[in-house]
């Protein structure tokens, strides 16, 4: 089953990323390296809700980041390091759940990522998975 091959890379990968989140610095979450950047804060918190896209990935066919007449996906960001632990470990819960409940057939079939009703890509899940969670 492609999900008991993919699960041992998932866990080392979320296990890494958990240990590069623990180390950043809560004090300066605000700091940005430019006026136009993330603050340290929303990067953290875009990290930890990355895992999440799994079950986006294989509970959906779609989704519109900015779906019409509707307000833009946002995550609100993270105020300090637990929040975005606890953020991070719910995501990679729900995300093995999702890989584990994913047949074989489910990782062939095509996702695809809108944006105001508009198709950015189109790939297979298993693509998904490897490329942008």
């Amino acid at each position: 089953m492609f999900s008991e091959m993919i699960l041992p890379e998932f866990d080392q990968e979320m296990a890494n990323t958990r240990k590069t989140l623990e180390r950043a610095p809560e004090a300066r979450f605000d700091w940005k390296p430019h006026e136009k950047s993330t603050s340290l804060g929303g990067l953290a918190t875009h990290l930890a809700n990355i895992p999440s896209w799994a079950v986006y990935t294989f509970t959906q066919d779609e989704l519109d980041i900015a779906p019409p007449g509707a307000p833009p996906f946002r995550i609100e960001e993270a105020k300090t390091r637990d929040e975005v632990l606890e953020a991070f470990d719910k995501n990679v819960a729900a995300a093995r759940a999702a890989l584990t409940d994913a047949g074989d057939a489910a990782w062939q079939e095509p996702w695809s990522l809108l944006r105001g009703g508009n198709k950015i890509m189109t790939l297979p899940r298993a693509a998904v998975m490897r490329g942008f969670v």
